[in-house]
């Protein structure tokens, strides 16, 4: 099951707002119009062990779509995702994506729950006794679980000239190029576990045993400078480009196998974010795609980590 809802922050003009005298040369505002649209939306949420030899874990998750109601301020829409494909090769995964987004002139922010039970390793290639054993199959963990909770908030700084919703909401209009600063500060708290650990007995000789988790949880708090950058060709055609990347603050807390103890660590590690959108903005007519992609790292011992991938687009 897929749901995703937003809406757009109002502000209005005032005199506890800075006076913006050039926003209507910039940009036009589409926000009273009514606008239904359906949309694919494909997501990912995988993880990968980095050690002497990588493991990469992903859910069996199939493309979802839907409808989209904007009106305003306020965004609706809601998916529909259809049934695992390729479950013989994959194994089967059930999962809830919940995301809330809301884009203001200045300020926004995304929110989001994201749930999945049933995960298998895709690189068995490049583990040689797996790679033996399974073929052109693909080993399957079903009780492997991730709980993904967080919220990203961002301040657009040139406002004035650059609307950061018209590219990803695409209920504004950018006549000319242009870009801005942008500051995200953001909360996320992931967990994953396994009754039986991640790490299949045939690859052992591949991790190291400190390395071998079986569940754990990791509370990030992240900054975030970036730059934004619309590119708009022949007045409607547009590529949005919006890196971010900062310093997070992770507290600790997983098991390793034949462990009784919990090891509990605070760490200080890099994040990158990454969203792109590209599209036409015509007067009856729009069409368009928009993307994103955040990256967490989890320092473990040996300078092995754990690299999970929040990631997703809509058409």
């Amino acid at each position: 099951m897929l749901l995703y809802c937003g809406g757009i922050l109002a502000q209005k003009d005032s005199t506890m707002f800075v006076h913006q005298p050039n926003r209507n040369d910039n940009i036009s505002d589409l926000s009273d119009e009514i606008n239904i649209t359906p949309f694919i939306h494909n997501a990912s949420n995988g993880f990968e062990l980095r050690a002497k030899k990588n493991l990469r874990y992903d859910p069996n998750e199939s493309i979802g779509f839907g409808l989209r109601l904007s009106h305003k301020w306020l965004i609706l829409a809601i998916g529909y995702g259809p049934k695992n494909i390729q479950e013989k090769k994959h194994g089967s995964t059930d999962y809830l994506n919940i995301t809330l987004n809301s884009y203001g002139k200045q300020l926004g922010f995304d929110a989001y729950y994201l749930a999945y039970n049933g995960y298998y390793i895709s690189n068995p290639a490049g583990i040689p006794e797996l790679n033996q054993a399974y073929g052109k199959n693909f080993p399957t963990l079903p009780g492997l679980s991730t709980l993904n909770i967080g919220c990203n908030l961002f301040y657009v700084f040139n406002h004035q000239k650059f609307p950061y919703r018209a590219p990803f909401v695409q209920n504004e209009l950018q006549k000319r190029s242009a870009g801005s600063f942008i500051l995200t500060a953001s909360f996320s708290y992931y967990n994953l576990k396994s009754d039986t650990g991640i790490i299949l007995a045939l690859a052992y000789n591949h991790i190291p045993t400190e390395s071998r988790i079986t569940d754990g949880s990791f509370n990030s708090l992240s900054i975030m400078p970036g730059y934004t950058f619309t590119l708009v060709g022949l007045k409607r055609f547009f590529f949005t480009l919006s890196p971010s990347m900062g310093v997070m603050v992770q507290y600790q807390t997983y098991c390793i196998e034949n462990e009784t103890q919990t090891r509990n660590v605070v760490d200080i590690a890099p994040r990158i974010m990454t969203r792109v959108a590209m599209g036409y903005n015509g007067k009856h007519f729009y069409t368009g795609f928009n993307g994103v992609l955040d990256n967490y790292n989890v320092h473990l011992a040996n300078k092995d980590f754990l690299l999970y991938t929040i990631g997703g687009g809509s058409f």
